[in-house]
Parts: C-alpha cells; structure tokens; sequence
C-alpha cells in the first residue's frame, strides 16, 4: 500500500504532476473526451485541495487573499508541468515534434491536449 497515493505524496508537486496527467489522459483515452481546458481545471482544483487540506490560509488571516492567489499559481504551475509531461512523451513518440491526433477515433494514451 505504501507504493499507491497517499495524501502525503499528492500534496507534493510531482504528486500532483502525475495526478494530473494520469486524470486526464485515463478520461480522454476511456471516453475521447478531454479538452485542453479540462487538465487546468483538474490542476487547480489539486492545487485549492492541497491548499485547504494542508490548513489553508488559517483564521483570522488579514491576507488571506494572498494564499489564494498563490493556491491558483501553484494551480498554473502544476498544469504547465504536467503539458510539459505530455509534450515530452509526444516529442519522444514522433521524433522530436508533437502533433495533435486528427480525429478522436484515434486518441491513445497520452496523446496531445
């Protein structure tokens, strides 16, 4: 069991990275859904958890704002991490340049967002 997810390693950035890319990719490759828009959604979304979960911005806190703003950058970070994943996965399959599939009939796993 310790070898699966816990909270501890989600709460990381590679934790997070590799939640995001095994989410979408799962989903566009089980239904041929996955807009681009869908993995930053996820990412933030990882990114307001880890924030909340690790006790956000606390009580009483006059900037509490800031913590936010920061939980929505690390939201953009985890995305852009994680496109960086899939690019490099491309870049490797297609000799060195990424290419979007031409029909969804086509997606496999771990194709372009």
């Amino acid at each position: 069991m310790s070898d699966l997810y816990t909270l501890e390693s989600l709460l990381t950035l590679s934790g997070s990275v590799a939640a995001v890319w095994l989410v979408v990719n799962v989903i566009r490759h089980a239904t041929g859904w996955g807009p681009r828009w869908f993995g930053l959604i996820v990412a933030v979304g990882i990114s307001f958890v880890a924030f909340y979960a690790t006790g956000g911005a606390g009580e009483g806190t006059e900037l509490a704002w800031l913590h936010h703003v920061t939980a929505l950058l690390n939201g953009l970070l985890i995305y852009s991490s994680a496109f960086g994943v899939q690019q490099t996965v491309l870049a490797d399959r297609v000799g060195g340049a990424s290419r979007r599939p031409m029909s969804a009939e086509r997606i496999r796993f771990a194709t372009g967002w």
